[in-house]
């Protein structure tokens, strides 16, 4: 239905010549990860991803939440394995809506004047940390999410490091419209990484979900803060550790890589628009003081 619906709106839009815009979000692989008929027995013998990090033998480390979740269950896996598979399956529809979309628009002779961006809402625990199935965690297999772009002035193939995040969708959006995004907004225009026009970025970058925790994530970072819990924290170093097997926030080495990045989680957590932009690029010893408790008593809020 969707992509009768896209293929429609393209075909129109195409003729008359004037630009357009089209948001296409469909609901696979949500739950229930619905599989077409067509795609009925695919996968048969697929695996969710066995990562290092798939039910964690050593979770002594983590939060408390996590530490009480026992060893997955062979039935607990075999679930997962499962759902993977569904997921999988329903996404074979998303690739063939994917493909219509692309095949209408160079039919159309309009694929090579189009900017196309796919990305999603959120990642997806498959086991990692001993979690069953959700998103709700601040770990890299919910947090992380593809995004790719194919367009005018985008070389092919090319695979980009910055630190991105899905509120600088709209000012991208924006800007390839010739438009200027209101002053409220957070984020910024990825046009200049998407051309290799962009040498200063932004050095952090902030995550959360709901009031449950805060997460600043750097090129090599990540930190983690528990907004009912002054204690429960989490560090990683992602250039030695992408799986955050180690949480090494009880190095006494670490003391003042802490309190730099509780810092300036805090300022990511209260900042808005404008100041944000420039609280990601700001080195943080330069700060200045930021009460570390801060986070925790806006959330609280």
């Amino acid at each position: 239905m969707l992509a009768r619906k896209a293929i429609a709106f393209i075909e129109q839009s195409t003729a008359s010549g004037e630009p357009f815009f089209l948001h296409l979000a469909p609901h696979p692989p949500h739950d229930p990860s619905i599989t077409a008929p067509r795609h009925e027995g695919a996968f048969p013998d697929t695996q969710a991803p066995r990562t290092p990090a798939f039910n964690e033998e050593d979770v002594s480390d983590k939060p408390k939440r996590v530490r009480k979740l026992p060893p997955l269950t062979p039935d607990q896996i075999d679930e997962i394995d499962e759902r993977y598979r569904a997921r999988l399956r329903s996404m074979l529809s998303v690739d063939e809506l994917v493909q219509n979309v692309i095949e209408t628009l160079e039919k159309a002779g309009a694929l090579e004047n189009t900017y196309i961006v796919f990305t999603s809402d959120n990642g997806y625990d498959h086991g990692e940390h001993r979690q069953t199935l959700g998103k709700g965690t601040p770990y890299e297999a919910a947090t992380h999410v593809p995004l790719l772009v194919r367009g005018p002035g985008v070389p092919a193939g090319r695979i980009e490091e910055w630190l991105v995040t899905n509120i600088d969708i709209a000012p991208t959006f924006a800007a390839l419209a010739g438009a200027e995004a209101p002053d409220f907004v957070d984020g910024r225009s990825l046009v200049p990484l998407l051309h290799g026009e962009e040498e200063n970025w932004r050095q952090a970058v902030l995550g959360q979900f709901t009031t449950q925790f805060h997460l600043l994530v750097t090129a090599d970072r990540a930190y983690i803060a528990y907004s009912n819990d002054r204690e429960e924290r989490e560090l990683y170093d992602l250039s030695t550790d992408p799986y955050e097997l180690d949480n090494l926030i009880s190095s006494p080495d670490r003391r003042g890589e802490v309190a730099t990045l509780d810092a300036w989680l805090a300022a990511l957590s209260t900042c808005a628009a404008g100041e944000c932009r420039t609280v990601e690029d700001e080195p943080p010893g330069r700060l200045g003081a930021i009460s570390p408790a801060s986070i925790h008593e806006t959330a609280a809020d």
